[in-house]
């Protein structure tokens, strides 16, 4: 999580802690890391940290397929959030366009 500009301030013994709650996640380009409408359920990860690799964020396009709006190619980026945030149902669904290590 080294880079992350969401415990950039944290001191050393309270990043620990934190990180105890994260665990490494790979994925193989193609595989899903979450789909639309999931609930974030609260024995599983509902948000990760990017490690390496690139991942894409798709919605439903008009035509009933999907369209690509985002997508995460830096380390130390939060993915998927909203869900943990708010409580809601996943807003988007995330590939791994390439292999990825997340936390």
């Amino acid at each position: 999580m080294e880079g992350s500009k969401v415990v950039a301030k944290l001191p050393g013994k309270d990043l620990d802690k934190l990180l105890q709650y994260f665990q490494e996640v790979k994925l193989q380009a193609g595989e899903k890391l979450m789909t639309i409408g999931d609930e974030v359920e609260d024995d599983e990860p509902g948000l990760f940290v990017t490690k390496t690799g690139a991942l894409d964020v798709f919605v439903p396009d008009e035509q009933g397929g999907e369209k690509k709006v985002f997508s995460y190619v830096d380390s130390a980026e939060l993915v998927g959030e909203l869900a943990v945030l708010f409580r809601a149902p996943r807003a988007a669904t995330v590939k791994a366009r390439t292999d990825a290590v997340l936390w």
